[in-house]
């Protein structure tokens, strides 16, 4: 079947070449941002919202995330680690004993083979260095958000 796009309204294309709607998709994730700069943040919240994700929270210290209300699926938390007073070591294990469901990736400028085992040992799931390409945020999301 061909379509003709510009006989389409802008609806009509989405439901035809788009993705579903983030309801239906189980890739979706719930996104919680945790200290990002305001440009960090703006750039994160874009790539989330381009790809149906959802940005659920958003916090300065790790501190703040006993007040996150608990989700129905898959909650990715993304750490910038330049960003973190007291280190993201510290704010990884902050936040996974307040939120024990929360899926750590790490944003960081460096990647090396000492830094993904401290990163583990931590409970970061994915290792994501800067600068990062499309294509591998949102496998990052993919494999922080799948999987026990």
């Amino acid at each position: 079947m061909v379509v003709d796009r510009a006989k389409l309204s802008s609806s009509d294309v989405a439901g035809v070449v788009g993705r579903p709607p983030a309801a239906t998709d189980p890739g979706t994730v719930d996104a919680v941002l945790l200290g990002t700069d305001e440009d960090t943040k703006l750039l994160l919240r874009g790539l989330l919202r381009l790809y149906h994700h959802t940005v659920a929270f958003e916090a300065r210290a790790a501190e703040e995330l006993d007040q996150l209300v608990p989700g129905a699926g898959p909650r990715v938390l993304l750490l910038d680690a330049e960003a973190l007073p007291g280190g993201w070591e510290t704010a990884v294990r902050l936040a996974l004993r307040a939120q024990p469901g929360l899926r750590p990736i790490l944003l960081t400028v460096e990647r090396s083979p000492d830094l993904e085992a401290r990163a583990r040992t931590a409970g970061v799931r994915v290792v994501l260095a800067r600068p990062f390409g499309i294509a591998e945020f949102r496998q990052a999301l993919a494999a922080a958000g799948a999987g026990s």
